[in-house]
């Protein structure tokens, strides 16, 4: 692992993205607990994509401390796009237990950490009462583009239930909340 470690600060994009991807590799082994401060590490990189292969990484990693969930909820912020849509991946492939720091993110004054905060709720199976709660009180956020994220996700929190909506969910299975979700695949349900 010393020589991923060295490659993660190789002046070459392509290295470190490589070495970022084994890390991740490693973690879904069981090591996560060895490669997770990497991966933390690395969702500082200059290169938007090393940052969001970090992030996607550390949602594969088996049993993710809350050091990592901490900083996939600020890599929301991030600035690019595609960084915070991995970010907002990974948080929802943890899954229920990454739930209780992303209810915490609508106390975040930056919307776009609100906004990538719901569609990990979203993707959270299966949905916890307190996630619907959360998302319905935030539906009054003052920024539409958070509105229409929580609107996303409530949407697909309903599609995982049985029952009419589900039936009709094959008619919206396209439906996304921007253009920035348009390339994730729908759920399964």
């Amino acid at each position: 692992m010393p020589a991923l470690i060295t490659a993660l600060h190789d002046p070459d994009l392509g290295v470190r993205q490589g070495a970022t991807e084994a890390l991740g590799r490693i973690g879904r082994t069981g090591s996560g607990s060895a490669v997770e401060p990497i991966l933390i590490t690395a969702l500082g990189d200059a290169n938007p994509e090393v940052r969001k292969t970090a992030a996607v990484a550390l949602g594969q990693i088996k049993s993710p401390t809350a050091r990592a969930m901490s900083s996939l909820i600020a890599t929301l912020g991030d600035a690019e796009p595609e960084v915070r849509r991995g970010a907002s991946e990974a948080l929802g492939q943890i899954g229920p237990v990454a739930v209780p720091i992303l209810l915490t993110a609508p106390r975040s004054t930056n919307p776009k950490i609100r906004q990538g905060a719901a569609v990990a709720l979203g993707r959270v199976e299966p949905a916890a009462a307190e996630t619907v709660s959360a998302l319905i009180v935030a539906l009054g956020d003052p920024d539409p583009e958070v509105r229409q994220h929580v609107t996303w996700a409530l949407d697909t929190l309903d599609r995982q239930q049985p029952g009419p909506s589900a039936d009709r969910a094959g008619s919206r299975a396209g439906y996304d909340c921007c253009p920035w979700h348009s390339r994730v695949p729908p759920r399964s349900r």
